[in-house]
């Protein structure tokens, strides 16, 4: 029996030890391999852990994706650098990393968002925080502002920078809402402008739909539901909300 498991051992370690003279191999006429392709009986699986294995003992150094299941190769120097410069500057040029990897800029963003997590602009990429810091900047004490400023200056996707937005309102990091998918407005400015639609309304209907609201004031049907349910408190007799029903009653 210990003669068969000698020989199944010995199998399965020629197999690990070919695959790492291949990728030796790849390595010394490029600084990134695709270790997918490279000719090997172990699993994918397999491949991935013997690769983070190395780096974790110190046998590699660089960057393992295991979405794409790509190794590349940099020296400790200059990847504490590129990692430094991205932690404290919240941004970096694609074309310093594009000068050190010749790969498509996708790989380059996903690797960027190995160190920390960001989105693209034109020719730059900002770290998630960074973009925040800027925004919480921008949008503080101010009633109005056109979110095509920053996504211009920036050269980031408006939807990109909108979608930034939300999440930070919905996490209660802003106070406010988004206009026609462009304009921010504050809590007390668009508590304003609802509070007189609402006014206005009132003389007219029995009734109003949060969609029919939310076509009005060209805010998205969450954000009114929220602020409905804050006017109600504030202005207890003056209308009831319906959530499950996705409406409003105005009370005579």
């Amino acid at each position: 029996m210990s003669t068969i498991l000698g020989k199944i051992s010995r199998f399965f370690m020629s197999k690990e030890k070919k695959f790492v003279i291949f990728l030796i191999e790849e390595l010394e006429s490029k600084n990134y391999v695709n270790i997918r392709k490279i000719t090997s009986k172990l699993s994918l699986q397999r491949r991935y852990d013997i690769v983070n294995h190395l780096i974790s003992i110190g046998k590699l150094h660089g960057i393992l994706l295991h979405e794409r299941l790509l190794f590349l190769s940099i020296t400790k120097n200059k990847l504490s650098a590129i990692k430094n410069d991205l932690k404290n500057n919240g941004r970096i040029e694609i074309s310093v990393l594009k000068g050190i990897w010749k790969v498509k800029d996708e790989i380059i963003i996903n690797i960027l968002n190995h160190f920390e997590k960001g989105i693209e602009g034109k020719k730059t990429y900002y770290t998630l925080t960074h973009i925040s810091n800027i925004l919480t900047s921008n949008l503080s004490n101010i009633d109005e502002y056109n979110l095509n400023l920053t996504s211009e200056n920036l050269e980031i996707d408006l939807n990109l920078l909108l979608r930034i937005v939300q999440e930070m309102i919905n996490e209660g990091e802003l106070a406010g809402v988004i206009k026609n998918q462009t304009i921010f407005l504050s809590f007390e400015n668009f508590e304003s402008i609802i509070s007189d639609y609402i006014d206005e309304k009132m003389d007219d209907a029995f009734e109003l739909s949060f969609n029919e609201i939310s076509r009005d004031l060209f805010v998205q049907e969450t954000d009114i539901e929220k602020f409905l349910m804050y006017l109600v408190e504030k202005n207890p007799g003056k209308f009831a909300v319906y959530p499950l029903e996705e409406k409003i009653q105005f009370k005579r």
